[in-house]
């Protein structure tokens, strides 16, 4: 039997969610491709089957069956992050990282956050920076926020590596 693929029948795609746990996908896997199906069907203009009661139903009974639990990684700490700044070379490229690692972890941005970001985003004040944050994963309409990091201090207990922003004698730019 040949089963239509736009628009797809709720039954079909049912079937099709629960061939995918019996395949041992994740369930975060099978939700990414309900979400697609509901996409593709949005932009064609049908309705989603994946809106329909029975296909939730099947979605509910994948979590159960399988679980839900997401593995997500824990938030690199001081400690780690000092590891890994002491292993960056001292060279052009090895300062761009150490900048994007420190000015990252002092923000306490998200990677996404922090792969996004234009030098424009950046705004120079005498404490430091404000970083400007056009889109976040909790800022789904774009309207941005942003995040002041302060300048640090050469008298303080971090060692001058942890300073994200600090003045180069060297040059009228500062280091990020």
């Amino acid at each position: 039997m040949q089963a239509s693929a736009l628009p797809a029948s709720i039954e079909t795609t049912a079937a099709y969610l629960a061939q995918l746990a019996d395949k041992v996908l994740k369930p975060s896997t099978i939700n990414r491709r309900a979400a697609a199906i509901g996409y593709v069907h949005r932009a064609k203009g049908y309705e989603p089957p994946t809106n329909s009661e029975p296909v939730k139903a099947v979605l509910r009974g994948i979590r159960r069956r399988i679980g839900a639990a997401v593995n997500r990684k824990g938030p690199a700490t001081a400690v780690a992050i000092a590891r890994m700044v002491r292993r960056i070379p001292d060279n052009l490229q090895g300062k761009r990282d150490r900048a994007l690692l420190l000015l990252g972890f002092a923000a306490a941005l998200r990677r996404s956050e922090l792969v996004a970001l234009d030098v424009a985003d950046l705004e120079r004040m005498p404490e430091g920076i404000i970083v400007h944050i056009r889109r976040s994963k909790t800022d789904q309409e774009g309207e941005g926020h942003q995040v002041a990091v302060p300048r640090g201090s050469k008298t303080g207990s971090a060692p001058p590596a942890w300073r994200p922003v600090r003045s180069s004698s060297h040059s009228e730019r500062a280091d990020l």
